[in-house]
């Protein structure tokens, strides 16, 4: 895995035979060393990161893809296009209309019980299928550039990704559930793009349901690209478990080796993960060549992915008193 410096230049975090991870003992100036200041953790200064919730989440992130009744914080309040147990809804002119039916009819979305194997999860997926493409074509685009996703019908319920290889505008989708993208996604004419969800795994144009319970031999992936942005979960890494650290944020469930997974985006493990919470091991898959790096495209406030979550500071810099006479 490599890391930018601060000149752009991709740095390994190998050197020889030895990784440079936060747990070396000379991690502060051999990291400095390394990428110039642009690898920074607690040792360098860094606070943690609080993200501004509202009170009544009591300080629990993953509040921020949860349902929204009683949940001022959750995603579901920006979307305009939201699923929910099942059912398809639109907002249009500040109604909410069920289309369902329609959406199924026009091929946009399907409903499949135990539609494949997630081997890391030991799990039947039961998928709620979106067509990208045929959802802009078809008319169902959320005006807002939210889509919203919460199914509890199910054993294993999860969203996946499909036709998603060009977005007509900015695009953001937060899910409760797992979400799965199946290959390319955003790779033609980048947009602002972004997936929240209880856990996210890619899968390569290559991806066969039928063949998902098979060894990972039997899964080849092939090279795929991936433009967004994503804000997940993890399960944590005790003295018997490793949870697979930040290159295996991002899951996978093919046989990657020799093939590129090239992502541009920004990453972010923001909570644990309630449903997607299998252990991690490499027993299911291998990795990707990863090609990774962050967007510069999210240094500018109007490149940004639809609604994505702000931090505002204030700040008093001074004051002065002036003398305002009687009004006339």
């Amino acid at each position: 895995m490599t890391v930018k410096d601060l000149s752009g230049a991709d740095v390994s975090m190998k050197d020889g035979a030895d990784w440079l991870d936060a747990d070396d003992s000379h991690w502060y100036d051999s990291s400095v060393t390394r990428w110039q200041g642009m690898v920074q953790d607690s040792e360098h200064g860094q606070e943690a990161l609080n993200v501004p919730l509202n009170a009544s989440a009591g300080g629990d992130p993953h509040k921020l893809i949860d349902r929204g009744s009683g949940n001022p914080d959750s995603y579901e309040h920006h979307a305009t296009l939201k699923f929910i147990d099942g059912q398809a809804l639109q907002l249009v002119g500040g109604i909410w209309n069920d289309v369902t039916a329609n959406m199924i009819t026009d091929g946009v979305i399907s409903f499949s019980a135990d539609q494949f194997t997630d081997q890391r999860e030991n799990a039947q997926v039961d998928v709620m299928e979106l067509d990208i493409d045929l959802m802009y074509s078809q008319g169902y685009a959320p005006s807002s550039g939210v889509i919203y996703f919460a199914d509890s019908t199910s054993d294993y319920p999860a969203l996946r990704l499909r036709s998603g290889s060009q977005l007509d505008a900015g695009l953001t989708v937060a899910s409760a559930n797992p979400v799965y993208t199946l290959g390319n996604y955003n790779s033609v004419d980048k947009k602002p793009a972004a997936i929240l969800a209880d856990a996210v795994t890619f899968l390569s144009g290559s991806w066969d349901d039928s063949k998902s319970a098979m060894t990972k031999s039997d899964r080849i992936a092939t090279n795929t690209t991936v433009n967004a942005s994503y804000l997940t979960g993890n399960i944590e890494t005790t003295d018997a478990n490793y949870n697979g650290g930040f290159e295996n944020l991002p899951r996978f469930l093919e046989e990657w080796s020799g093939r590129d997974f090239n992502w541009l985006g920004s990453a972010v493990c923001l909570w644990n993960s309630v449903q997607a919470n299998g252990l991690w091991n490499g027993t299911y898959y291998s990795p990707p060549d990863r090609n990774w790096a962050y967007d510069p495209d999210l240094n500018d406030p109007n490149k940004l992915p639809p609604e994505t979550p702000m931090i505002r500071v204030f700040q008093r810099i001074g004051w002065q008193q002036k003398y305002v006479g009687p009004a006339n």
